[in-house]
């Protein structure tokens, strides 16, 4: 068996990817859309646009939805259409990129620097930490996205290899535009310095400023300008990119101010290894004599590390950002890890036998921790929780063993290990998570319940968390939008104490119907009805 392994290394990264994909759909439907305040928005902007068959306009509680273009929208329409509407075709999309993603990180490096490389850096990825147990379940549009900006700053560095200056600038602005329509503005901002670290690097400068460059553009500029023009038959434009504008720009010192910026440039760092270990762990690899020597002698290596230090500066200077805001660059930053850890075993090197030492006591750590879980009180409604552990710390001590025999493979097959664990997570940890905001769903369905068919407002209620709003207009097939003006008589509003307050002092006849808290802060929210003297309850 071990040594069909060594011939065949391939098994290994099969059972990989076949133990990877119901890791990343179990139980994904569980998790409660309450949890994520993004989430719940790409929800409801992309059930809005159904309800209203408006698919131009994007609106969230009825009101013009501004801060991202509507490409990720309509993913999610027709996800729906074809599987139906729930949180589990919601975070489909994100499922189905991470995977694509990993096989795309494989392609491009496998081109450059071999299919081993290829391999451990697409498992790198799909196992790293903070994607693996965090953004890959949840129905964001940032994986998605950072797969469209990857997959153009490769083709950036593929083609100007083969000097196909025109196949470069039209592909890599079709991707461009498929990267703003997805979140806007910071397409371009990678496109930009991608463009100029790359032209630079090589010595092609001026060739940004040939005729071909213009007629790429236009693969951008025709298809995002073609919509822009249709939506502006419904709305002003103006309000689109001042608020693109302003989602971009609220995250820099311009609008975070210079006391934070300062925390942020130390914290960063730190903030980033933490999110995307153990691979950052590999960094240990980059320490070495020569680094700049061997960076310099392979053109790939380099446009990977140029293009990660110098994309990554607008979010090292900007305070207000989160991990999945750099996933683009991730695996750029695992391919150079990957290829110092690949150059170690030219040499006898300590360095790795120390780090494989790590992992697979890591490993085995790991492995014994599922024997422990049924004497956990909170896991003790999982059904069949004896033969999910049993499963799980056979397949985990399988792969223990493969690491200690194998010894060319550790890294894959601890990603692997990862993989398991996560199915440990999805069946252990998510379902305790999800009880706790199942309160706030079924207050919404209740909502949906008592009102009917009935059209349903908010009133003078400000910090919404979308949820409410999702699951009300998905039980009701109606947008529930924002009173401007006095409340009427005979219409149900949702609102808080000083809302409520408000209605009594114009009003004699109000019932309340239903309270229940708000999931952000936990004040109270009251379903009320006006009635009309004559129509007195």
């Amino acid at each position: 068996m071990i040594e069909i392994l060594k011939k065949n290394p391939r098994y290994i990264y099969l059972a990989g990817l076949v133990l990877l994909i119901p890791a990343l759909l179990v139980n994904l439907g569980r998790l409660n859309i309450f949890m994520a305040v993004d989430e719940a928005t790409r929800a409801l902007v992309a059930l809005e646009m159904m309800i209203s068959e408006n698919f131009v306009t994007p609106t969230i509680n009825g009101e013009f939805y501004y801060n991202k273009p509507p490409l990720f929208n309509w993913i999610l329409i027709a996800f729906y259409r074809v599987f139906g509407i729930d949180e589990f075709v919601l975070r489909l999309p994100t499922a189905i990129s991470m995977v694509g993603f990993g096989f795309t990180i494989y392609y491009f490096v496998k081109q450059e620097l071999g299919s081993r490389a290829g391999v451990i850096t697409a498992f790198m990825f799909v196992s790293a930490g903070r994607l693996l147990f965090w953004e890959s379940l949840l129905g964001y549009i940032d994986t998605t996205f950072s797969w469209v900006v990857y997959s153009g700053m490769m083709f950036i560095y593929h083609f100007l290899k083969q000097k196909k200056y025109l196949s470069l600038f039209v592909v890599s602005y079709i991707f461009m535009a498929f990267g703003f329509m997805l979140k806007g503005l910071p397409a371009i901002v990678f496109q930009g310095i991608t463009l100029l670290v790359a032209f630079t690097a090589a010595g092609n400068f001026s060739r940004l400023f040939s005729w071909k460059h213009l007629v790429g553009g236009l693969f951008f500029l025709i298809p995002v300008g073609s919509y822009y023009l249709i939506y502006h038959q419904f709305n002003s434009v103006e309000n689109v990119f001042n608020t693109l504008w302003h989602e971009s720009a609220q995250r820099t010192v311009v609008d975070q101010g210079w006391v934070l910026t300062f925390q942020h440039l130390y914290r960063f760092p730190v903030e980033m290894l933490y999110h995307y270990l153990p691979w950052t762990l590999m960094l240990v690899f980059t320490f070495k004599k020569g680094f700049w020597k061997v960076v310099r002698a392979n053109s790939f290596i380099r446009f990977n590390l140029l293009v990660v230090l110098f994309n990554i500066l607008p979010y090292w200077s900007s305070p207000d950002v989160y991990p999945k805001y750099i996933m683009m660059l991730v695996p750029m930053i695992y391919t150079v890890l990957a290829f110092f850890y690949l150059e170690s075993f030219h040499t006898s090197n300590k360095l790795r036998v120390v780090f494989e030492s790590v992992l697979m006591i890591a490993a085995a750590i790991l492995t014994a921790g599922y024997l422990v879980l049924p004497f956990v009180p909170a896991i003790a409604g999982v059904s069949m929780q004896i033969a999910k552990v049993l499963l799980l710390f056979v397949l985990s001590g399988v792969f223990v063993y493969l690491m200690i025999r194998l010894k060319k493979h550790r890294v894959v097959i601890f990603a692997i290990v990862l993989i398991v664990g996560r199915l440990a997570f999805d069946w252990f940890i998510w379902p305790q998570r999800a009880a706790q905001w199942e309160k706030f769903e079924n207050a919404s369905n209740k909502v949906a319940e008592i009102t009917g068919d009935e059209a349903v407002k908010y009133f003078r209620v400000p910090m919404l968390q979308w949820g409410g709003s999702y699951y009300m207009s998905l039980a009701k097939w109606q947008i529930i939008g924002q009173e401007k003006n006095d409340p009427e008589s005979d219409v149900f509003y949702i609102t808080d104490d000083a809302g409520l307050q408000k209605i009594r002092s114009m009003n004699n006849h109000v019932k309340i119907y239903y309270d229940y808290p708000n999931v952000q802060d936990g004040r109270t929210l009251h379903l009320v009805k006006i009635f009309s003297a004559d129509n007195k309850p």
